[in-house]
């Protein structure tokens, strides 16, 4: 994700703060365990940094290519990064698990910053971004959010009020600290929420009935406060509460982001790269095949492109597969997340957008009994 020595947080060129977070046990796990997933990708101006399912950090040098690959552990304890960003010298790495990591000196530490909330689950932390003075703030599983001041005081708000099935697929800031997150869950009239800490969490759908509203799959912002989201099948833009344009995109697309032209990048679900400019929109066919596009980093004329397999380099129209290693033959088990043979629990099971399941799934990641499961 970004740079050792200077606050970047994923920032859309213009200076806007913006995480983009692929749900991510909600669809690969569907169809079995890929664990070179990547599940967020960033820079600063030295490095590439990439955040996988098997539990890995890979550091890329953009000068030179060489990787360094590393196990996300402290001590004996390994974790699975779903999120990462760079602030003060420091990589900060949100975990499954619910903990809050760093990375400095060649070595992984416990942030000491406590997400606590009223049940036993952990909250995985989905996004992590900095404002302008250095406070961060986190988008967590089940529809909690934190912010935390630069003294480490800990503020906890509610982003999705439902609960179980929701994830905060992307996450900004816009003008004055107004904190924007996209929902994917099963209330669609929560799928965007606005926050600020004068006046808590706005919901922003749930009274209206003027604009579409559904489940939120793609969303950013650009240089003059103006939200994009893609919904209901269509990609509109709401500035100053109003629709000012709309245009019809039938596609999901988890990662949106504007590059320094104003061009509006969006990865699809299953490829490829569309560009809109001016309403216009542009494919980009890539010839390398994978399942999902899960997130993107876009860093000045380079696009970064996190799949279910590998690492995907957009630049100039041509795409470039990275590899960033192999994972460990027996897998990648993380902390918190309890293992059991499905044949052996009789408690009803739910998938992770809270739906009960007709039947034990042979594979993958699953609800039952308030505890998130995993059968490999």
């Amino acid at each position: 994700m970004k740079k050792f020595l200077v606050l970047l947080c994923l920032v859309s060129l213009f200076g806007t703060p913006i995480r983009a977070f692929y749900p991510a046990f909600m669809n690969i796990y569907q169809d079995g365990i890929y664990p070179n997933a990547i599940m967020d990708v960033t820079h600063d101006d030295s490095n590439v940094y990439v955040a996988k399912l098997n539990g890995q950090l890979v550091v890329m040098n953009k000068a030179t290519g060489e990787k360094d690959i590393l196990e996300v552990k402290v001590g004996n304890l390994s974790y699975t990064p779903w999120s990462i960003a760079v602030n003060s010298g420091k990589i900060w790495i949100g975990t499954a698990e619910g903990k809050l990591l760093t990375f400095s000196d060649g070595k992984f530490h416990q942030s000491g910053i406590s997400l606590s909330w009223q049940y036993d689950e952990p909250l995985g932390v989905e996004n992590i971004l900095f404002d302008a003075q250095g406070n961060m703030y986190l988008s967590c599983h089940f529809g909690v959010g934190f912010r935390v001041s630069t003294i480490n005081n800990v503020e906890r708000f509610t982003i999705h009020p439902k609960g179980i099935g929701s994830f905060s697929v992307n996450m900004c800031l816009g003008q004055n600290n107004t904190l924007w997150v996209c929902n994917y869950g099963n209330h669609s009239r929560y799928g965007l929420t606005k926050y600020t800490r004068e006046k808590g969490s706005i919901y922003y759908f749930k009274d209206r009935t003027d604009i579409p509203y559904g489940l939120v799959t793609g969303f950013t912002i650009d240089k003059e406060d103006g939200i994009w989201c893609l919904v209901k099948s269509k990609l509109i833009r709401l500035l100053n509460d109003e629709v000012s344009e709309s245009y019809d995109f039938p596609d999901i697309c988890y990662a949106m982001q504007f590059d320094e032209q104003q061009r509006l990048w969006m990865a699809r679900q299953h490829g490829p790269m569309v560009m809109m400019k001016d309403g216009a929109f542009t494919d980009y066919p890539c010839p390398i095949e994978s399942k999902r596009w899960m997130c993107m980093d876009i860093d000045g004329d380079d696009i970064y492109i996190g799949t279910d397999e590998f690492l995907l380099l957009f630049r100039d129209g041509e795409y470039t597969k990275i590899d960033l290693g192999q994972p460990d033959p027996q897998g990648h088990q993380a902390t918190g997340i309890n293992v059991t043979e499905a044949s052996s629990v009789n408690a009803p099971a739910y998938d992770l957008q809270g739906r009960r399941l007709s039947e034990m799934p042979e594979r993958g990641l699953y609800i039952q009994n308030g505890k998130k499961r995993v059968v490999r």
